[in-house]
């Protein structure tokens, strides 16, 4: 059966368009190809790309047909067999259950005020005059803020570990997410497949241990996620085996952190370079106003979506804008594209954070997608709001930034579409 049709061009250019500009890649492709249209991407083949939002919400709504755990099987040298991000079916499902609680909105507001200080104290330290890029300043924030919420580690010596482990082994991640003929591993010494194996290696060790020390410690824990899920029990009355476990915590930490820091940075590049929207950002941290912070953090998400698509895996043939795609095709939902359709956004280019507060039109369901949707639904997504609406309120209420370069653009980093050198930004106050 033939897909729709798309670029003409080899693999090798498809793919390094789309790692250089990411969000441009996709504007670029439906314009010129219409709704749907076949990109070719090495490690993955050919790939429908859609950008409809009728096809969005069948693609949430079909979760046994439209595999998303199959299509992120890639992410496995990382988070593992047993993560949410990686399952199908009825063990995505026990498992969604068993890590819902945590994020529940009475947990919410426990943390809160540990984010709150951590933001405060790394906010304090940024130099005056001394330009630095935001985005890694944030990567490190956020590490330690999922360290204390996830594994409720205070130890300075675990949080140094687990920081210098993370940047050895993330900038080696996109090796892991090769396809596995092209990951061969000649130790450490010889090729960067062995060197992120054996930084991953002592990564998960140091989880193990965590793990271990807080079965030791009974029920004396804190009500970290950690805490909670080795008390959480499904619907036969197990708990979760320590794999279970490694695999969850590994998936929310490093997805956890790397999101949000990259969102953040985002952020920041566009309020940077609106000086009436940062007026009324920095008016609104101040007055306490965390609708308007939020409402900044959504039309962040909307305009620099950091993940760049949902992917599913057809398992029955499917019908899609007059296209019959066979069983095996490999699915993209493209964001940049979607959120940004004049049909159902106003002014869809422009950056209006105040299109998000209360008497606005509410968008249309599946035209706003940075957590997914349906039961692959970020299960995070409420924490990931939160922690960006203090994070922003507590660093414009303890410094003055303001730009030390043009606006950024993006660039495919592991599986995210992170600012092109970092958001270079200086304190000033």
């Amino acid at each position: 059966m033939p897909l729709p049709p798309g670029p003409r061009v080899p693999a090798t250019v498809q793919t390094a368009a789309l790692l250089h500009d990411p969000h441009g890649f996709f504007v670029r492709l439906h314009r010129r190809h219409g709704w749907a249209a076949t990109i070719r991407i090495l490690g993955e083949g050919e790939v429908v790309a859609v950008a409809d939002p009728d096809f969005a919400r069948a693609m949430f709504g079909d979760p046994e047909n439209l595999r998303a755990g199959q299509a992120s099987n890639t992410l496995e040298p990382i988070v593992g067999k047993a993560s949410l991000l990686t399952l199908d079916g009825a063990e995505h499902l026990r498992q969604r259950k068993l890590l819902l609680p945590p994020f529940h909105g009475d947990r919410l507001r426990a943390y809160e005020d540990v984010i709150r200080d951590i933001a405060r104290r790394h906010a304090s330290a940024w130099l005056v005059r001394e330009p630095f890029a935001f985005h890694e300043a944030m990567q490190k924030t956020t590490l330690e803020m999922i360290l204390r919420v996830v594994f409720g580690v205070t130890d300075r010596a675990v949080l140094h570990r687990a920081e210098e482990l993370l940047e050895r082994m993330m900038p080696l991640a996109n090796v892991a997410l090769l396809p596995e003929r092209w990951r061969r591993d000649r130790g450490e010494r010889r090729s960067p497949v062995g060197r992120f194996h054996g930084a991953m290696a002592e990564f998960d060790a140091l989880v193990h241990e965590q793990i271990a020390a807080r079965r030791a410690a009974g029920d004396d824990h804190e009500p970290d996620v950690l805490g909670l899920l080795l008390d959480a029990r499904d619907e036969d009355g197990n708990p979760m085996t320590d794999d279970e476990l490694r695999d969850e915590l590994v998936t929310l930490l490093v997805a956890g952190h790397e999101t949000t820091a990259t969102s953040m940075a985002w952020t920041l590049d566009l309020l940077l370079h609106d000086p009436a929207a940062l007026r009324a950002a920095t008016d609104a941290a101040h007055a306490g106003d965390g609708a308007y912070l939020e409402g900044v953090a959504k039309e962040a998400l909307r305009l620099r979506p950091v993940i760049f698509s949902a992917g599913r895996i057809v398992q029955e043939p499917v019908t899609v804008l007059g296209w019959e795609l066979p069983v095996g095709t490999r699915m993209w939902a493209p964001l940049p594209v979607l959120q940004r359709d004049p049909a159902l956004w106003p002014d869809p280019e422009a950056w209006k954070p105040e299109r998000w507060l209360a008497g606005a039109p509410n968008p249309l369901p599946y035209t706003w997608l940075p957590f997914g949707g349906g039961v692959r639904r970020c299960i995070g997504a409420a924490f990931a709001l939160m922690e960006m609406r203090v994070l922003l309120q507590e660093v414009l209420r303890t410094v003055t930034l303001e730009a030390a370069g043009p606006p950024a653009r993006a660039v495919l980093r592991n599986v995210v579409a992170a600012p092109r050198g970092g958001v270079m930004v200086t304190r000033t106050a």
